[in-house]
């Protein structure tokens, strides 16, 4: 849990800096480091060749970092409903 909490304010750090920018045109040195952080917590959830990952180190973004951790997140909400249903 404690690592969705940290993924969870990378997020909110990337849609920040997202709300400066409003020429496109993010903070490359601030948006790098957050990538990097949040590939690193990707990899320990979901190993290093995931899509996840990739996605992340690829992009220059903000939309879509935000994008990629809003999916995984209600992914990972649907999840536990799912095995509350089934238990």
């Amino acid at each position: 849990m404690r690592i969705w909490t940290e993924l969870n304010k990378l997020c909110s750090d990337v849609e920040k800096l997202a709300a400066c920018d409003l020429h496109g045109v993010a903070k490359e040195n601030k948006l790098t480091a957050l990538k990097n952080e949040i590939a690193v917590i990707l990899r320990i959830l979901f190993g290093e060749n995931s899509r996840e990952v990739k996605v992340i180190r690829q992009t220059t973004s903000t939309a879509t970092i935000i994008k990629v951790i809003k999916h995984l997140d209600s992914r990972r909400v649907n999840d536990v409903d799912t095995m509350a249903v089934n238990m």
